[in-house]
């Protein structure tokens, strides 16, 4: 590789860019920097990262073709690959003039490929080692330039192996350095013929079951290179075991000795358990406590971690930190009521099947994992809340209530359009439940939200494995994979999971629909790629993520029949937390919707189901190339349309001085201009000193470059001079933007940048505090009357000219769903809600 011709490298300047993420890659950064070395930028996906090294001063790009073309800008010498998992094109590899070096924590070649470290334990190694090499096609198969090695010791755990690997990583990247800059690395070819390749779904067959029919240290081995400690990631899964119906995760193990020399089974006494069997139940740690009596409850004291002693093929192993199928601890009066007492089996389990389930969970971790950090959960408008339980009375009357039945609605789906290809009865319902779901989003002014799913009953699936492993996308399987899942294997899979629903309004209706159409069809699949509860126990923030035993609660479930008969809407209460339960059946073209009473007022449910059906009407009258955004069909109908219209039409008044805010009050200022028009702790204002402040300062931003139509930021305290601030900006045509100073500042910076201000208003006292801005600043400090650089005439002659479709204001929203989002105001609308709210206070009265 030219990297290794020493002249070379001391006749260019040493140069380079860094691609990962990770406690590793920001130290090596800091090394590269003490060291003088220029570190032109740097690609990470991890925000945690991306901050740490901006921190430092370096340039960060995210992962992409942004990142390769600022690659691309100036020559540099290496790149170094640090926590990375993905392979490089061959076009990003040749850009370093003297290559790419790629950190691996394993030695190879024996250790290629992931999780290499719980590898090594589950080998029984006695040493590991990470190793910095070339980076090439292929993973892990360039040449070896530094390898440092450590040795393990009996307790290592997946953790403190990863721990040993980020130390050795530091002083081997040092010593990489200095190789690299001396010229003194000999590169090693890696031999082949002992290559392993350990690759990302590759895990011990069982899913996780602990082998207890190998050896006592074989089975605490298996449980160590599980354990990735308490608040750490966790990618290569839980060691666990099956008692009756009830998965436990066991979190550590240790290997009890023998007592004597003694086998630790026997010992002379009764007859050795076979492996897998409960052989005692402890209340304390794993080489203490006092035994349990088969189910009887823990005496107070006791500790609450209990530990099993389980039969292995030549001793016995202790397991603890033991948990629930959603992580809740277990003391030993909780598993004597699973029945994990003595004499339990808790080695047997469909190790066949749990090790195809495991490779198809892993093959979907990343998408759910995606998909479960971006949960967007959605619940019943507002409009259709029931009112509140009445408060309880002096006698207690009213004070308990049982749960109410949910209320049953049935929503008839229209037919699917019929130049829809491949139009069938079980496609109409897949596609009206698209449908009614973007009528949902649309109802609550949604773009994108989540809700739960209901799987069908799975079926096995079987994958080719390419070479070295890597594992291949066809779907569907092949016929003779075809076949059921046992049932046994409910406890380790969720039969509900979060479903995105994704309905932008100005996509095409027709296209939004379809879409969903054929992503339920895929979700109600009885391919559909499992989701495992261990998920949630794995990483750390996905710990509080609202679960129970059948998965993920969201407000909103789907909820298909299983029966051959056709689907059957659940009877009984909702869940808890749940508000709408969506039961589709195709064949009678019915939503079977069932609704939480405290939620949903059965008073409105005709309005309801009037609205779902004029949108679902609507869209079934399009043709399949219909370019009508889904933002454009109907919310009501026609007759719910007259009614809200003449609901909100109220008392016809003309508008006298003009429809714009600031022309109401020269008007008024005209009819009472002594009058007092604001108040404020240091001053008043009359309406005539209110409008010769605000025509002055309107004037003041012209001269500073505020056109119509432009923004303008409102960066003041609650005082008379922000009244002046927003009538002097609307008088000189533009758009106010409030910034309350009591904002937090990255909202405030947020709401700067994306308005794209013209000026700032801003006072003395609050200049240091204003947000940066390239736009002109205009402080204003007590009412001031005419301007003397303003031209002679009448007051406000030079102001441009504003009507009632100029903006008046931009209100940004809360940004509780996303960013905050800029709402554009008209004059028009605000004059509208002015003359409106005159008329409810002061009837009769005069707007202004």
């Amino acid at each position: 590789m030219p990297f290794m011709r020493p002249s070379e490298l001391r006749a260019t300047p040493f140069s380079c860019f860094l691609l990962g993420e990770g406690s590793l890659l920001q130290q090596a950064a800091r090394i590269l920097l003490d060291r003088n070395v220029e570190v032109l930028g740097a690609m990470t996906g991890d925000p945690d990262t991306e901050r740490g090294l901006e921190a430092m001063g370096i340039r960060v790009h995210p992962r992409g073709p942004v990142a390769a073309a600022a690659m691309t800008e100036a020559p540099f010498d290496y790149l170094f690959s640090i926590v990375n998992l993905a392979l490089l094109p061959d076009d990003v590899l040749a850009l370093p003039r003297r290559g790419a070096v790629n950190f691996h924590d394993g030695p190879l070649p024996g250790y290629a490929g992931l999780n290499t470290p719980s590898w090594a334990l589950l080998n029984g190694e006695t040493e590991h080692g990470v190793t910095w090499h070339e980076m090439t096609r292929g993973a892990d198969r360039g040449r070896v330039l530094v390898e440092r090695r450590f040795p393990l010791a009996p307790d290592d755990t997946a953790l403190t192996v990863n721990a040993r690997c980020f130390e050795a990583g530091i002083e081997s990247f040092r010593e990489l350095l200095d190789g690299l800059v001396h010229g003194t690395l000999e590169p090693r070819e890696q031999d082949f013929s002992r290559r392993r390749l350990f690759t990302r779904i590759e895990r011990p067959e069982g899913g996780g079951l602990i082998p207890f029919q190998a050896s006592a240290r074989e089975a605490a081995a298996f449980v160590a290179a599980h354990d990735f400690g308490r608040g750490f990631p966790n990618p290569f899964g839980l060691p666990r075991i099956l008692v009756r119906d009830t998965v436990i995760h066991v979190g550590r193990a240790e290997v009890v000795p023998a007592e004597g020399g003694a086998h630790p089974q026997g010992n002379g006494g009764p007859p050795a358990f076979p492996p897998g069997t409960v052989t005692e139940v402890l209340h304390g740690g794993p080489q203490g406590g006092a035994g349990a009596t088969p189910g009887a409850p823990p005496p107070p004291e006791a500790h609450p971690d209990a530990v099993l002693r389980v039969a292995t093929a030549d001793g016995i192993v202790a397991l603890g930190d033991l948990r629930g199928p959603l992580g809740e601890p277990l003391d030993a009066h909780r598993l004597s009521g699973l029945g994990v007492v003595r004499g339990a089996d808790v080695g047997s389990g469909p190790r066949d099947a749990l090790t195809a389930l495991a490779t198809e969970a892993l093959l979907a971790e990343p998408a759910w994992l995606a998909i479960l950090r971006s949960l967007a959960p959605l619940g019943l408008p507002d409009a259709f809340r029931a009112p509140p339980p009445p408060a309880a009375g002096p006698d207690g009357s009213g004070a308990m209530a049982l749960p109410a039945e949910p209320a049953t609605l049935v929503l008839p789906l229209p037919p699917q359009p019929a130049s829809s290809p491949g139009a069938n009865a079980a496609t109409s319902g897949s596609a009206g439940l698209g449908a009614f779901l973007a009528f949902l989003a649309r109802l609550q002014g949604v773009e994108a939200f989540s809700l739960g799913f209901h799987q069908a009953p799975a079926r096995e699936r079987g994958r080719a494995v390419a070479s070295e492993g890597e594992a291949s996308e066809t779907d569907p399987p092949d016929a003779h994979l075809d076949r059921p899942h046992p049932t046994d294997l409910a406890p380790f899979r969720f039969s509900r999971v979060p479903f995105q629903v994704d309905a932008p309004a100005a996509r095409p209706a027709g296209e939004v629909v379809r879409d969903l159409q054929s992503r339920l069809e895929s979700a109600a699949s009885p391919y559909a790629p499992p989701l495992t509860p261990d998920l949630f126990l794995r990483y750390p923030d996905l710990e509080g993520v609202p679960r129970d035993a059948e998965g993920p609660r969201l407000p909103i479930v789907i909820r298909p029949g299983s029966t051959p008969a056709g689907p059957v809407p659940a009877a009984g209460p909702l869940l808890p937390g749940v508000e709408l339960e969506i039961t589709p059946d195709p064949a009678a073209g019915v939503l079977h919707l069932r609704l939480d009473p405290a939620r949903f007022d059965p008073a409105l449910a005709d309005g309801f189901l009037r609205q779902a059906t004029a949108f679902l009407a609507a869209w079934a009258a399009l043709s399949p190339d219909d370019p009508t955004p889904l933002g454009a069909l109907p919310l009501a109908d026609a007759h719910q349309r007259r009614e809200a219209l003449e609901v909100g039409r109220g008392v016809v008044r003309p508008l006298d001085g003009g429809a714009t805010v600031h022309a109401l009050v020269a008007t008024q200022a005209g009819r009472t201009p002594h009058a007092p028009a604001v108040t404020d702790r240091h001053r008043t204002l009359t309406y005539r000193e209110l409008d010769q402040a605000a025509s002055a300062l309107a004037s003041r931003l012209i001269r500073a470059g505020v056109e119509p139509g432009s923004r303008v930021g409102v960066f003041l305290d609650r005082s008379t001079d922000l009244l002046v601030a927003t009538l002097g900006i609307m008088k000189a045509g533009a758009a106010y933007v409030p910034l309350d100073p009591a904002y937090p500042v990255e909202r405030i910076r947020f709401m700067v940048e994306d308005a794209e201000l013209s000026a700032l208003v801003t006072q003395p006292a609050l200049r240091h505090r204003a947000p940066p801005t390239e736009a002109a600043v205009v402080e204003v400090d007590g009412a001031a009357g005419r301007d003397p650089a303003d031209p002679p005439g009448a007051p406000d002659a030079h102001l441009p000219r504003v009507d009632a479709s100029s903006l008046a204001y931009v209100l940004y929203t809360s940004g509780s769903t996303g960013r905050p989002k800029g709402v554009l105001v008209e004059h028009r609308s605000v004059v509208n809600f002015f003359v409106q709210m005159d008329e409810l206070l002061r009837p009769g009265a005069d707007p202004g």
